[in-house]
């Protein structure tokens, strides 16, 4: 049976949160320091053989010897010897010694030993090298994830804006051709470019894809979790327009999530994904909910789909 994931959700990252998340959650750095932590254990082992030792020491006997042979008075106790006049004539003799001490241990020329905790010292130096590493190795490979992240994504804008060019100029292209201005060869070749930037876009966004993927892994999120770049507003951003989906003309489809930057002018001067952006509490924010943004002005030509419910 298939495992199920529902649909995941974009989390903004920094490259410091990233470092913050990824550093902690490396399995080969989990295994590094664990391996550091034993290689100190057996250093401190092997520094306790040479110390000195102080044992309590106990010593304890007890022996009892009985006759019944001709006939003994009763004598006065010598010692820890004691000899005792039973009935009938039955003499006993008991002899008790207990004794208790330290000892003091103390190897003068600990040879062997002194060898063990230098070879544990070496261990726990090539340990802790590792370790550095490992931690450098990590670090590099979650910088690098970010930046491969940090590259795709800004590259699909650029190729939906040649998407968007290649696309007027087929269209300008099929004008001026049906008005027998332009030869066939024009309108082919400018569908080719516009084809060209199609598959680009296509590229670009499977490679965004990959990319987060890659960086989810190294961050041990969960498939219902995809990381993302944090996008800066522009500095010349006063208001973010905020809404459920609008019309990208230069597709024809329904983007979701959109943040349109307005400038002081009431000009856009930038478009980026909501989940993704971060503006600053000087931005006003628009929030239009559910609702869905299309352009004051649409060239008939654009193809628009099916506007969402």
């Amino acid at each position: 049976m298939a495992l199920s994931c529902p649909q995941a959700r974009a989390e903004a990252l920094s490259l410091e949160q990233v470092l913050a998340i990824g550093m902690p959650a490396s399995v080969e750095l989990e295994v590094s320091r664990r391996a550091v932590a034993r290689d100190e254990a057996l250093v401190n082992l092997a520094a306790s053989a040479r110390l000195p030792q102080l044992s309590a020491v106990g010593l304890a006997s007890y022996t009892q010897v009985g006759t019944s042979v001709g006939l003994i008075t009763n004598l006065p106790t010598l010692g820890d010897i004691s000899l005792g006049l039973q009935q009938n004539g039955y003499a006993v003799l008991q002899n008790s010694f207990a004794n208790a001490g330290l000892l003091f241990d103390l190897n003068l020329l600990p040879l062997r030993q002194s060898a063990e905790l230098a070879a544990s010292r070496a261990v726990l130096d090539g340990s802790r090298a590792q370790q550095r590493e490992q931690q450098r190795q990590t670090r590099f490979e979650l910088v690098s994830a970010y930046r491969q992240l940090q590259l795709h994504q800004a590259l699909v804008p650029v190729w939906q804006e040649a998407l968007k060019a290649s696309s007027a100029l087929e269209r300008d292209a099929e004008a001026i051709e049906r008005r027998g201005l332009a030869a066939r060869i024009d309108v082919l070749r400018a569908r080719a470019l516009r084809a060209q930037d199609s598959q680009g876009l296509a590229q670009a966004e499977g490679e965004l894809e990959s990319s987060r993927q890659d960086l989810a892994s190294l961050l041990a999120l969960t498939c219902a979790t995809t990381p993302a770049m944090a996008e800066t507003v522009p500095a010349d951003a006063q208001t973010v327009i905020t809404a459920a989906r609008y019309l990208d003309v230069a597709s024809g489809k329904y983007v979701d999530h959109p943040a349109i930057m307005v400038g002081a002018d009431g000009r856009i001067v930038a478009i980026a994904d909501a989940r993704t952006a971060r503006w600053g509490a000087d931005v006003k924010q628009i929030d239009l909910g559910q609702r869905t943004l299309l352009p004051g002005l649409i060239d008939q030509l654009t193809p628009q789909g099916q506007l969402p419910a």
